[in-house]
């Protein structure tokens, strides 16, 4: 999610220095509000500068690199991954014990990370390893946990029911196609035409219609697929919809 306002706060403090002349194709090809904007490439580049210096060493630049965050997406899907590699290990006869060990240290943490502790909080957030807290935007990265077998039946219910809000663009929302934005469409941010800042994402929605089926949410899966399957049929296949 290259552009989520969940980076802004923890992209700003990077400081760019020494950055390499580059050329950016995207904004020739796709009108440049839809994009990340210039100041934001400066530090995606200069973000790979640093791991270009350190020779892509990981646990130096655990230590070096000034943007570190545990995404709950990449690690709801990481587990989700394991899992899948650990049926494979077992069809071939592979040993499974390091794939286990790194389901485990998901369990182990994956709560304690994306869970603040404030009891009226319903929704799962990242943690900036550097700042030391959990970046409290209301985007669909809040929701994808749904995706995992990693919540209690609890948990599930409370994020199912949030999807409901119109803060998210499903009940009491205008849209004739009622998915799942990026962003919070009350976000301040909320932009309908840039990426991951209020677009829909056809991707993002399957993922939840999964997971909201297998917390056994059947009728909200079932509306939710076809809301994606309608948006399609009527504006055709694109990489992301204004909502």
């Amino acid at each position: 999610m290259d552009n989520s306002l969940r980076w802004d706060e923890p992209l700003a403090r990077v400081k760019v220095e020494n950055l390499p002349e580059y050329e950016r194709v995207d904004t020739e090809r796709v009108n440049s509000e839809q994009r990340p904007t210039k100041d934001d490439y400066d530090r995606y580049i200069y973000l790979i500068e640093v791991m270009k210096k350190y020779n892509y060493d990981e646990e130096t630049l655990y230590e070096k690199i000034p943007f570190k965050i545990k995404d709950v997406v990449f690690n709801s899907i990481l587990y989700e991954a394991n899992k899948a590699l650990l049926k494979i290990a077992d069809i071939l006869g592979n040993d499974r014990n390091e794939i286990e060990t790194w389901i485990q240290r998901t369990k182990q943490n994956y709560i304690r990370y994306f869970c603040p502790d404030e009891p009226s909080n319903l929704l799962l957030f990242d943690y900036d390893l550097i700042a030391e807290k959990n970046i409290v935007k209301k985007t669909v990265a809040s929701l994808v946990s749904l995706c995992t077998d990693l919540l209690s039946q609890k948990q599930a219910k409370e994020l199912a029911s949030w999807m409901k809000h119109s803060h998210m663009c499903r009940e009491n929302c205008v849209h004739e196609h009622p998915v799942i934005t990026s962003i919070s469409v009350d976000d301040l941010q909320f932009n309908p035409l840039n990426y991951w800042r209020g677009p829909v994402w056809i991707n993002i929605n399957w993922m939840l219609h999964q997971g909201l089926r297998n917390y056994g949410f059947i009728e909200e899966a079932k509306n939710l697929k076809k809301s994606i399957i309608d948006l399609v049929a009527e504006h055709g296949f694109y990489e992301y919809f204004n909502p």
